[in-house]
Order: C-alpha cells, then sequence, then structure tokens
C-alpha cells in the first residue's frame, strides 16, 4: 500500500517531487514503502557487474579474487531467485570470472 501523503493527495510529481502549488514541495516517498515496481533488467546487471569487477581487481592477494567470486555468486543467487530470465553464465562473465 502507496503511504506517500503526497500520492494519497493526488499532488503532481515532478523529478519524485509532489508540487503542492503555493504551498511547500514534498518528496515523494511511494517507493521508501512498496519498494517500487521496476525489475531490474540487463543494463542494471551489467552495471552490477562493471562495479564489482572494478572494485575487486583480478591481479590482487588471493583474498581479493575470492571476494570478487563470493560477492558475484550471492548477487547471481539473488537476481536468479528474483528474475526467471535472468543469465548467470552472462552476469558472471561480465563480472571477470
Amino acid at each position: 500500500m502507496n503511504q506517500c501523503d503526497g500520492c494519497r493527495r493526488h499532488l503532481p510529481i515532478i523529478d519524485g517531487i509532489h508540487i503542492d502549488f503555493g504551498y511547500d514541495m514534498i518528496g515523494c516517498t511511494k517507493n521508501r514503502y512498496t519498494g517500487g515496481n521496476e525489475m531490474l533488467n540487463d543494463e542494471h546487471y551489467k552495471t552490477i557487474a562493471e562495479i564489482v569487477k572494478k572494485n575487486t581487481p583480478i591481479k590482487a592477494a588471493k583474498y581479493i579474487l575470492d571476494i570478487r567470486i563470493d560477492t558475484a555468486h550471492d548477487l547471481a543467487d539473488y537476481f536468479a531467485a528474483n528474475n526467471e530470465r535472468f543469465d548467470r553464465a552472462k552476469f558472471l562473465e561480465a563480472c571477470g570470472l
């Protein structure tokens, strides 16, 4: 259930802010309570994989590589559980594994 005061008052939204003409502006908190309706897509997965790869250099100490492997696999498990079309192999490859 959407508990955002601005949404309940049917105020228009511009860039995530409810505009109450002549009065204060209110930040929309709809996603804080509902979790949003947006599902992750390939661009999200690609960006997350790039972050994993960038922040765990492959030529670093062995434990850094272990962290990359564990992080990438944990994320892949989460994504697969939430999206039946998630391509685990493609994600792990993008992570540099």
